[in-house]
């Protein structure tokens, strides 16, 4: 009898134990929550957008996500109800980020599986040849007590240009509306050597560009001080585009040659009077605020100091033969600021002249004009 309930009483432990492991596993089965499912990074011009799947026998009501922006963590909470989701994640710099994502129950607060997935920006490609166009338009020279550079970046590459002289290396973005920057604090009283090159994507260019630059004081933007301006024709009847706009250093206000009635046909010109004989290095045109108008893309420049007799014209055009690379200049009307018209020695002068030789109609429009000098 002894033996018969001591079997009893094993059976019954064995099946204690055997029920109690199978509540375990039960319990451990209802704590598990199905994640996200199908991560994919997709590429935009601003950042990443996120897509993925939210199973139906999902958990959780908020999804986390997470990543690495400048040596800190950047966490956003999206709340999820329906099956598809996606989130846009603006980026600050074009490089590879990983992404984490984690659903989550607000209530309970239980994570489930956290899944991760690379992606960038969306990076145009930069041809060899344009960044060497790029670097081919940059030139230094001394100027406004130190040393001026000015390029040229008609595609708007999101490219930087670096410049190495001594123990320096300063980095200037090439996109800048102004397209000119002036190194400042150099000795005026010595030559410098400095090594050009371009950046694309961190890396730099083996192409290099080298000039040897002594800093000269007071080359800058003249100021306008009482200037007038007289041009071949103006637009004054179907809209207010007269030739005094060019000065008012707002290039939402424009220029525009006749066009009412018989309308005035190429060549155009403008002469602006300086008032007094200023020390002039070049000057710069930029097109109507916003709008890809018909510019001229050939201009010449002439100067005088009695407005009556003009120095020969210096012709900028992207055809010129002339070895010296500041007349390849055409004006790109597709771009905004200055574009730079740089002589080839410092003038001194009161008038100033400029013949639109060339456009794809038959009226110019611009919108400032900015002189540069001592």
């Amino acid at each position: 009898m002894k033996k018969t309930y001591a079997m009893r009483f094993l059976i019954l432990l064995i099946g204690m134990s055997l029920f109690g492991c199978k509540d375990k596993k039960d319990e451990t089965l209802d704590n598990t929550m199905s994640g996200v499912v199908g991560l994919m990074a997709e590429s935009t011009s601003t950042g990443v957008r996120l897509i993925w799947e939210n199973p139906e026998n999902r958990g959780y009501d908020k999804v986390e996500i997470s990543y690495m922006e400048g040596g800190e963590r950047v966490v956003i909470t999206e709340s999820i109800s329906e099956r598809y989701s996606s989130r846009m994640v603006e980026l600050q710099k074009n490089e590879v980020y990983k992404f984490f994502v984690k659903g989550f129950s607000s209530v309970s607060n239980v994570f489930a599986d956290e899944v991760s997935v690379k992606g960038r920006k969306l990076v145009e490609l930069a041809p060899s040849d344009e960044l060497e166009a790029l670097l081919n338009s940059i030139q230094v020279y001394g100027g406004d007590g130190g040393a001026r550079v000015v390029w040229e970046n008609p595609k708007d590459l999101n490219a930087s240009i670096v410049i190495k002289y001594e123990d320096k290396e300063l980095g200037l973005d090439a996109e800048r509306l102004v397209r000119e920057y002036t190194i400042p604090n150099l000795d005026l009283g010595r030559d410098y050597t400095m090594l050009v090159q371009v950046r694309y994507l961190n890396d730099v260019s083996t192409a290099v560009k080298t000039f040897t630059v002594r800093p000269a004081l007071g080359f800058r933007r003249l100021q306008n001080e009482g200037w007038t301006i007289v041009a071949s024709s103006e637009e004054l009847v179907s809209e207010s585009a007269p030739a005094t706009n060019l000065l008012d250093g707002n290039p939402k206000t424009y220029w525009r040659t006749k066009v009412s009635g018989t309308a005035a046909k190429y060549p155009h010109y403008v002469i602006i009077d300086l008032k007094k004989e200023n020390k002039i290095q070049g000057l710069s045109l930029s097109r109507k605020l916003g709008d890809e108008d018909y510019s001229s893309w050939d201009n010449n420049i002439s100067l005088s100091t009695d407005g009556v007799s003009f120095s020969d014209k210096y012709v900028y055009a992207n055809s010129s033969k002339d070895p010296n690379l500041i007349f390849q200049v055409e004006f790109n009307r597709t771009i905004e600021g200055e574009q730079m018209y740089l002589l080839p020695y410092v003038h001194t002068a009161r008038y100033i002249r400029i013949d639109m030789v060339r456009g794809s109609k038959t009226y110019a429009v611009f919108g400032d004009i900015h002189v540069y000098g001592e």
